[in-house]
């Protein structure tokens, strides 16, 4: 360890976290998003099995709708709205990742575009409103 921090060589010593210059995380990937896990050395063996967990886990096809949100977030911006997080999260709906698994990618995005952009919910979210308080736009 001496020898490599002397030299300005990275050394990952996964069960000595002081002695490393970098981790390695374990991936998942799907599409563009990529998420990492470490233990922090603890257990290699139990960033594995999150790994595989979560590769198969049904929460990770999200992930296939990552070129829609883009875009949508985009168009938004370009419109100047700033659009309150939880009511995204509001507009993600099973029928619009169904839209973007199925090859209805330009229906999933309008179908976004059009829901961040309403003023109702259509029931989807009580109490959330679509747009962030003028306040909070003014200070982004």
């Amino acid at each position: 360890f001496e020898e490599a921090e002397r030299l300005g060589v990275l050394l990952n010593v996964v069960d000595d976290r002081t002695r490393c210059g970098f981790i390695a995380p374990s991936i998942v990937e799907r599409g563009s998003v990529t998420l990492a896990i470490s233990t922090g050395g603890a257990s290699p063996a139990l960033a594995r099995k999150l790994r595989e967990s979560l590769a198969d886990s049904a929460e990770l096809q999200w992930a296939d709708m990552a070129s829609v949100m883009a875009e949508a977030r985009k168009r938004v911006r370009e419109i100047g709205v700033k659009v309150d997080p939880r009511h995204w999260q509001c507009c993600l709906t099973p029928a619009l990742l169904e839209l973007a698994q199925t090859g209805h990618e330009v229906e999933a995005l309008e179908s976004l575009v059009s829901c961040l952009l309403e003023e109702h919910t259509g029931g989807r979210c009580t109490g959330v409103s679509p747009r962030l308080p003028a306040a909070v736009q003014a200070a982004s």
